[in-house]
C-alpha cells in the first residue's frame, strides 16, 4: 500500500513538473512565433480645427458619453 502511494505520488509530480514546463515553453515560444494584437490609441479631438457643427455634435457626444457613464453608476 505504501509503494502505491508513493508511486501515485511520483508520477503526479512528474505531470505537474512537465505540465508546467509546458506552459512556461509554450509562453515563450508563442511571444516569439504569435501575432501581436496591435492597439490602437484613441486619438485626441482636435477642436482648434473643427468647424462650429462638428464642435456641437463633438459636445453632444461627450455629453452623452459622460451621462451613460454617470448613469451606470
Amino acid at each position: 500500500m505504501k509503494r502505491f502511494i508513493s508511486k501515485t505520488l511520483l508520477i503526479l509530480f512528474i505531470i505537474m513538473f512537465f505540465t508546467i514546463w509546458y506552459q512556461i515553453i509554450y509562453s515563450i515560444g508563442c511571444n516569439f512565433l504569435c501575432e501581436k494584437e496591435v492597439l490602437v490609441a484613441k486619438s485626441d479631438t482636435d477642436y482648434e480645427n473643427m468647424t462650429p457643427e462638428e464642435l456641437k455634435l463633438a459636445f453632444e457626444k461627450e455629453k452623452i458619453r459622460v451621462q451613460r457613464i454617470y448613469s451606470s453608476d
